[in-house]
């Protein structure tokens, strides 16, 4: 039956079917999700003849969603952070910098988030819980949090990834009257 309601298709004539198909709830958590679609028309010609049949499969690939967030921290944190604030030039302040990341739906493998420190800005040391994850490029000035597998549901159903470091900021004349980029990208 067609969405208009015809059970019968005079010859030449055409009809639509619509359905749809709600696959986070059957697939939340599982790796590789996908959703096998297989369509199959048939049918007895008016007046006699061989049935008809016609079949097509589709395979459609559920996509992850991955989230990322990330904050600078001064009186809260991981760190014990010091410096005058607002940051003043030629004074250095330091900032505990956290990131976390979730994914919706299908493992992700070597996963990998890479942020650059802005101007002036210097790395100083991973937390110790991120510590193994965390890698600090000088001639780059990049920070990479290798996550290696990143599941699905973290974030949703487990907890989010962390992870923490320390930076420090020690502002030129040129940066006064703006709020510089500690981390980007």
């Amino acid at each position: 039956v067609n969405s208009q309601g015809v059970t019968e298709l005079s010859p030449g004539e055409g009809g639509v079917v619509a359905f749809s198909v709600n696959s986070l709830a059957d697939l939340a958590g599982k790796t590789g999700a996908e959703i096998s679609l297989q369509f199959i028309l048939s049918g007895t010609p008016v007046g006699g003849g061989q049935d008809l049949s016609v079949s097509e499969t589709r395979t459609v690939k559920i996509a992850s969603q991955v989230s990322l967030s990330s904050e600078a921290l001064y009186s809260t944190g991981p760190f014990s952070n010091t410096g005058p604030t607002p940051p003043k030039v030629c004074e250095a302040t330091t900032y505990s910098i956290r990131f976390n990341v979730g994914n919706t739906l299908g493992d992700i493998n070597s996963a990998k988030v890479t942020a650059k420190l802005g101007t002036n800005v210097k790395w100083l040391q991973a937390h110790p819980s991120s510590a193994s994850q965390l890698t600090y490029n000088p001639e780059t000035n990049t920070v990479t949090w290798d996550l290696d597998r990143l599941s699905a549901d973290v974030g949703f159903s487990f907890p989010e990834k962390e992870a923490s470091f320390q930076i420090s900021l020690t502002p030129t004349a040129s940066q006064v009257g703006i709020a510089p980029t500690l981390v980007s990208g």
